[in-house]
């Protein structure tokens, strides 16, 4: 196993912590995720969330250039480096 060190800011001090302190303070603690899937969340407010952002005009977000423009996408140019309209 890789132990290549990483900073982590515990209550203001950094701590240098490698992947074997990692996974030994996740044998302390236990595993912070383990009932994540125990009780059901809904998404219908994300949904409405989504749908009220549509609604004011807030498009979602510019997809990384490896993937192809989705519908309603907006333009993914920096707005300094847009071609300016003549109208």
């Amino acid at each position: 196993m890789a132990t290549s060190p990483s900073v982590l800011d515990i209550n203001g001090v950094q701590v240098s912590v490698t992947n074997g302190d990692k996974t030994f303070f996740q044998r302390q603690r236990g595993d912070a995720w383990a009932s994540v899937d125990d009780q059901l969340q809904s998404l219908d407010t994300l949904l409405e969330w989504h749908k009220r952002d549509w609604a004011n005009g807030l498009a979602d977000a510019r997809w990384p250039p490896v993937y192809a423009k989705q519908p309603n996408e907006p333009p993914r140019v920096a707005p300094s480096r847009a071609k300016k309209s003549t109208t």
